[in-house]
C-alpha cells in the first residue's frame, strides 16, 4: 500500500443477519470515502456470512472465523488487520450518520493531543424508532471524570488514533467478555486526551437480544472491577473499597442496582464522591 489509508472502520458480528446490512450500508453511504472496512465474522451460524459474501465494495474486508471466539479476540484480530491512521468501530446492529466519519476526521485532523473522540448517540428500538439521546461528556476533564465510575464514550461512536494503541501496546482484554470497551479505552486515556463532539453521530439500537441485554449483572461487575482500578490508578492512596465503587456507580451513574439500604448509606456515599471530586 503506498499511501496510508486515513480510517480502518471495524465491526465485528455474531449471528446478527437481521440488522447488518442496514449498519454496513451505513458504512459505505459515508461522506468521507477514504477508508477500509473491517469486518470479522465471529463464527456465526445464520445468514451472516451470506450476506458478506454478497458485497462487492472493495473497500470491505471480511475475516471469519471457523468457530465464536467471542468478541475481545474478535477485535483484536480486526486491530491486527487495521491499515488506517484512525479506527473507527461501530456495532452490527448500529447506523452511523452519513457525515460520521468526515466530521471525526476532521476533529481529530484539528485537534492533534486528543486520540480518542466520540459523540452523543440516538437511542432507537428495533424498528428504527428513536427514543431518546445518549448524552456522553465533551471535554477532556470532564471524560476523565465520568470514567472513574462510568464508560464516558457511547462506544459505537468511539474513532481513535491507531498510534497511541500501537505505542502503548494496547489492546482489548480476551479475559473480559463484557465491558471491554470501557477497559480499554480507561487504559488508553492514560496515554491521550479525549473528547467527544455535542452532536450525534450514530443511531444505536436498543434490543433485548443484544449481549449486555442478556448478560447486564455480569457488564455491572466487570464494570466495577474496571471503575476501581481507573480510580486506583488516578488516584493512588485515595481509600475505597469495591463495594463503595459499586454503590456509587448505581446511585450517581445510573449502572447497576441500587442498594436495599441506600437511605441509611447516602449520606456516606455523598461524601465519598465530594472527597473523589476534590
Amino acid at each position: 500500500m503506498s499511501e496510508r489509508l486515513r480510517v480502518s472502520v471495524l465491526m465485528t458480528v455474531y449471528n446478527g443477519e437481521r440488522y447488518l446490512k442496514e449498519a454496513v450500508n451505513s458504512i459505505l453511504d459515508q461522506t468521507f470515502t477514504d477508508f477500509e472496512f473491517i469486518i470479522v465474522d465471529d463464527g456465526s451460524t445464520d445468514g451472516t456470512a451470506e450476506l458478506l459474501a454478497a458485497e462487492r465494495d472493495p473497500r470491505i474486508r471480511v475475516w471469519r472465523s471457523a468457530e465464536n471466539i467471542g468478541r475481545p479476540r474478535a477485535l483484536n484480530v480486526g486491530l491486527e488487520l487495521t491499515d488506517g491512521a484512525y479506527l473507527a468501530l461501530l456495532d452490527a446492529d448500529d447506523v452511523a450518520l452519513p457525515h460520521r466519519l468526515e466530521k471525526q476526521v476532521s476533529f481529530l485532523d484539528e485537534h492533534p493531543r486528543v486520540g480518542i473522540l466520540g459523540s452523543p448517540c440516538l437511542q432507537m428500538d428495533v424498528t428504527g424508532r428513536v427514543l431518546s439521546v445518549l448524552e456522553v461528556p465533551t471535554t477532556n476533564l470532564q471524560i476523565r471524570w465520568k470514567s472513574l465510575l462510568a464508560m464516558p464514550f457511547a462506544n459505537p461512536t468511539v474513532m481513535m488514533r491507531l498510534d497511541v494503541l500501537a505505542r502503548s501496546g494496547l489492546k482489548y482484554d480476551e479475559g473480559l467478555q463484557l465491558a471491554q470497551d470501557y477497559d480499554l479505552l480507561t487504559r488508553a486515556l492514560n496515554h491521550t486526551q479525549g473528547a467527544n463532539l455535542s452532536e450525534p453521530l450514530v443511531l444505536r439500537r436498543l434490543h433485548g437480544d443484544s449481549v449486555t441485554g442478556k448478560r447486564r449483572g455480569l457488564q455491572q461487575r466487570n464494570s466495577d472491577m474496571i471503575a476501581l482500578r481507573t480510580i486506583r490508578e488516578q488516584l493512588p492512596g485515595f481509600a475505597i473499597t469495591s463495594q463503595q465503587v459499586s454503590r456509587l456507580r448505581a446511585l450517581f451513574s445510573g449502572e447497576g442496582k441500587l442498594p436495599p439500604d441506600l437511605d441509611a448509606k447516602r449520606p456516606v456515599l455523598a461524601q465519598l464522591y465530594l472527597d473523589l471530586l476534590q
